[in-house]
């Protein structure tokens, strides 16, 4: 398995990973890696960096995965004291499209920029087991409205933060949402209005380090940002910025964008 393979994914096929086809793909590798991701690279035949001396050693097992659709409390099992955790930000919304000249004119109005995916952390923490961890899932960017005739769009909303804390409300990790997109500019007699651009990716950060990557940005008068790719894929749109909405024909209103996704949380042990 190789744990450093989280990147961000921009026109590419989707294959949306259920838990239980995610959980057998681990299974089938026999070991899950109890070192935190960033390390493992690092990690010798026999650990420790010590490479050539014998095969690898993975310690560790899969035998428990958990997934978060909305925000709630992950309880260890008994005998677990490290866990996997993925978690992803929520997009920001798609910035509205602006509208048309007015009657006089021949414009139409830009596209709104697309909104930036959230960021995106995975690492190991430490957890004690039967105590309670709150897991607050990131809401989706609103869509920016739809711009009148001779007016601009909306920006898009910005996507909130996911996070993880414990019983002393200490943040173990977070991972913070992608910004809404600009909005479209209207036409103004015979020029048209200029694309609204896409917003920035969101971050991610966790106390033991790990592996964290930044969103997708948004594009330009077009396509939200895409998630960044885990072992599991989000479902949905979580994760992804939304879409701009398309810019008015000449003395008609804009198209309001599109919301970005949810934030998402997979813990794995």
């Amino acid at each position: 398995m190789n744990s450093q393979s989280a990147t961000s994914k921009r026109f590419r096929t989707r294959h949306r990973a259920v838990l239980a086809a995610a959980a057998a793909v681990v299974a089938l590798s026999s070991q899950l890696l109890t070192a935190a991701p960033a390390a493992i690279a690092d990690e010798g035949p026999l650990g420790g960096g010590d490479p050539g001396f014998g095969p690898p050693e993975y310690p560790a097992v899969l035998h428990g995965v958990r997934e978060f659709t909305a925000t709630g409390t992950f309880t260890p099992p008994p005998g677990v004291t490290t866990v996997h955790v993925q978690a992803w930000g929520a997009g920001g919304g798609g910035g509205g499209g602006g509208g048309g000249a007015v009657p006089t004119g021949t414009a139409i109005g830009g596209t709104g920029g697309g909104g930036g995916a959230g960021g995106f952390t995975w690492c190991v923490i430490p957890v004690q087991a039967l105590q309670g961890y709150t897991v607050n899932l990131g809401v989706a960017g609103t869509a920016g409205t739809a711009g009148p005739v001779g007016g601009a769009g909306g920006t898009g909303g910005n996507g909130g933060t996911t996070s993880v804390t414990d019983a002393s409300s200490n943040t173990l990790l977070n991972s913070t949402g992608g910004v809404g997109g600009n909005p479209g500019n209207p036409g103004v007699g015979a020029t048209d209005g200029a694309d609204g651009t896409g917003g920035a990716g969101g971050t991610g950060q966790c106390v033991t380090g790990g592996v964290s990557r930044t969103g997708d940005s948004g594009q330009t008068g077009g396509a939200g940002g895409d998630e960044v790719d885990g072992i599991v894929d989000p479902p949905g749109i979580r994760g992804e910025g939304g879409a701009g909405g398309p810019g008015g024909a000449p003395n008609t209103r804009g198209t309001a964008g599109n919301p970005g996704g949810d934030g998402y949380v997979v813990f794995f042990w």
